[in-house]
């Protein structure tokens, strides 16, 4: 959460008033001066004082880029320095431990940032007055990755030892900051905590012109409380109390906090069913600005999945904040508003909260998408979320395929290792690494696969720099004598990847496959790649209306024998579920029941391993709401919806939209128009589960 600061545009949100509490808690009275000399003491004795003077200027050097908020050069600093220290478990080593826990959690490597901080925790445990002011800005730290993995218990415990280790004049700012932090992640861990905390914050806090952002920060965090309470009346009053404080309502000029108090006021209308209200404040916060300015939703945007895994209904229901980096990842995820299927309830709302948090830190954006979006509108994007009931077994081809590919790569003994772990955080550094071994080793040296398959299965690529190094890939590969079985898998790869940027996929997908299948058919008939090659050719030929080519296809797949593709292989087992979709179409339900027979599932385990929906109508009309179209509100959604063996879509609901409650009902209605090819399933009414559509409103 600590990354919300970078967007600070002078008056800065909750997070960016943590962030400048933990930095208050560095200059408290010098306590946490650096002791530079024994960083050199830590390094052999034998180092010449060069060395000892160059380490002092290498840790004020990260500093220095810990100090400017560029994080991955801190961290880069900071490891290599830790790396040179002969003693880690000093006093020297505990607060480099410190310092490059600080850069990894600001940087989004929340998980590696607490094993740090905890790492000098244990080192920093001196009874002084430099070391307690170490472990307040420490426990701070690991507070603020806690709430962003959506662990608010732990986080409020930690700003509690926070505030205990600072020993702060009592309602001094940086103690009221840091007393707002604990309130705000109690609000997910002790509703009732939070209201006593928040209630004696607004009696004390200052109510001057300088300190009316954070009065409005409290206020907001104060509604929220009730809001999540189901007590919407009272969580207007509050908002209504901090909008005034950073500008009102209807301004057409506004900063990030007008953005918050507008889109909190227009949560709590929408929830209070003041449709009109809703309405203005969703456009007088900039709430579809985001898509007014060609943002897309996001490259990858995974979802929790419903049941006991996470204890999500379908219905459970969640509002979240997040800010959107330049290179595409999420940062400053905070929770606003989180419900049960049955209604509002604090004290649950926190586990309800907790599983959207987790999803969302994973989502990522194409950098290039961003770049007709400025930053302002992304540094406080809100969607309404809802868990996802797609099983991860409904695509057994697709992880087949996956599988394959990887096994077949990883025995050619080719890994590439970089640090971070997200895609975006990868990419750059991919990238690097191609030219450095371009450079070095030339463009057709073998040296360039590792980075070429890294960067060609990188999803936060986008698809046409995909393409290119796919291109380039597959020749490297070919000359490096890899098994003709990855060489078509990758055949495969890049047929889709050129589908892709298309408008007719399936016609590039049918002119590319058939030309690999005439290479490797005749090669290896029997071949479980080829197979695959087959199925996804049929499936193209499906798609175009080819059903004599695709039934073609899809025998020779049920004919192949047994030792080259076993009975139960779900390339065997699509192939006969597709088949008898297709002789059902054409009214041979005797064909179309032996193959479903021949699958050797029940009509139950289907559904686990069904084909891909074949659409037949994807158009739903004019479904733009009235009343949104009248305030000039765009938005992004996504429904997921069951398809009936009949090929219509039942129980359709928005599970991603943005923003919040605008534009659900006209794309569930719209859905529920959509049409798909009927499947043959005999006794059992569900012919897929979870299939998913986006939208969008412009």
């Amino acid at each position: 959460m600590g990354n919300s600061a970078r967007w600070a545009d002078g008056k800065p949100g909750v997070a960016a008033d943590a962030g400048r509490a933990k930095l208050a808690m560095r200059g408290l009275g010098g306590v946490v001066c650096l002791r530079l000399f024994l960083l050199a003491a830590a390094v052999a004795a034998a180092s010449p004082a060069a060395a000892q003077s160059t380490i002092q200027q290498d840790f004020e050097a990260a500093q220095a880029a810990l100090a400017a908020q560029d994080y991955g050069a801190a961290r880069q600093k900071f490891e290599a320095l830790l790396a040179r220290l002969k003693t880690p478990g000093s006093r020297a080593g505990g607060l480099v431990k410190a310092r490059l826990g600080t850069a990894l959690v600001m940087d989004g490597e929340e998980e590696a940032g607490i094993a740090l901080l905890d790492e000098a925790l244990k080192i920093l445990s001196a009874d002084t007055d430099a070391d307690r002011g170490e472990r307040a800005v420490l426990y701070a730290d690991r507070a603020t990755a806690r709430e962003a993995l959506g662990l608010f218990g732990e986080a409020a415990a930690d700003w509690r030892a926070a505030i205990g280790a600072a020993r702060m004049e009592p309602e001094s700012p940086t103690e009221l900051r840091l007393r707002s932090s604990l309130a705000r992640s109690l609000i997910w861990a002790d509703p009732e905590a939070a209201r006593r905390e928040l209630d004696s914050l607004l009696e004390v806090a200052p109510r001057t012109e300088e300190s009316a952002n954070f009065r409005a920060s409290l206020l907001l965090l104060r509604g929220r409380v009730d809001l999540n309470g189901g007590r919407f009346p009272e969580a207007l009053g509050f908002f209504k109390q901090a909008a005034p404080l950073v500008g009102g309502t209807s301004s057409i000029r506004i900063t990030s906090m007008d953005m918050k108090v507008r889109g909190d006021l227009a949560l709590a209308n929408h929830l209070s069913g003041n449709k009109e209200e809703h309405q203005r404040l969703v456009a007088y916060s900039g709430g579809g600005s985001v898509t007014a300015k060609g943002l897309n939703l996001a490259r990858s945007t995974p979802l929790p999945p419903c049941g006991d895994a996470t204890g999500l209904a379908p219905e459970d229901v969640a509002v979240v904040e997040f800010a959107i980096l330049d290179d595409g990842r999420v940062t400053g995820v905070m929770p606003i508003y989180a419900a049960r299927a049955g209604g509002p309830n604090g004290s649950t709302a926190g586990a309800v909260a907790t599983p959207f948090v987790q999803a969302v830190r994973e989502w990522y954006w194409q950098p290039a998408s961003l770049t007709d979006t400025q930053q302002f509108w992304r540094q406080a994007v809100r969607v309404e979320l809802r868990c996802s009931k797609a099983r991860s077994e409904s695509d057994l081809v697709d992880a087949s395929f996956d599988e394959m590919r990887s096994d077949a790569y990883r025995r050619m003994g080719a890994p590439l290792s970089v640090s971070g772990t997200t895609e975006t955080a990868r990419l750059p550094q991919l990238k690097a690494e191609l030219e450095r071994r371009t450079a070095a080793h030339g463009a057709d040296s073998p040296e360039l696969i590792p980075p070429l398959w890294a960067l060609a299965n990188n999803g936060a690529a986008a698809v046409p720099e995909k393409t290119g190094w796919m291109e380039r890939l597959i020749p490297l590969m070919s000359a490096a004598e890899a098994s003709p079985e990855l060489l078509a898998l990758l055949g495969v790869q890049l047929a889709e990847l050129k589908s892709y940027a298309v408008s007719r996929p399936n016609l590039v997908l049918r002119r590319d496959l058939t030309g690999l299948l005439a290479q490797e058919a005749p090669l290896r008939p029997t071949a479980r790649t080829t197979n695959l090659v087959r199925l996804r050719l049929a499936e193209a030929q499906e798609a175009l209306h080819q059903r004599d080519e695709a039934s073609a296809l899809l025998n020779q797949i049920v004919n192949t024998p047994m030792d080259a593709l076993g009975r139960a292989d779900p390339i065997r087992t699509s192939a006969l579920l597709r088949l008898a979709n297709v002789a059902a179409a054409q009214k041979d339900l005797e064909a179309a029941a032996a193959a479903l027979a021949a699958t050797g599932l029940s009509p139950e385990q289907c559904a686990l391993v069904d084909v891909r929906p074949l659409p037949q109508n994807l158009s739903v009309g004019d479904i733009f709401p009235r009343e949104a179209a009248r305030w000039g509100t765009g938005g992004l959604t996504r429904v997921e919806f069951d398809i009936a063996t009949s090929g219509r879509v039942e129980n359709a609901r928005t599970v991603i939209a943005s923003p919040p409650f605008v534009f659900g009902e006209a794309t569930e209605a719209g859905a529920r128009r959509l049409r798909f090819q009927p499947v043959f399933r005999p006794g059992n009414t569900a012919g897929c589960v979870g299939a998913q559509r986006g939208f969008r409103f412009q």
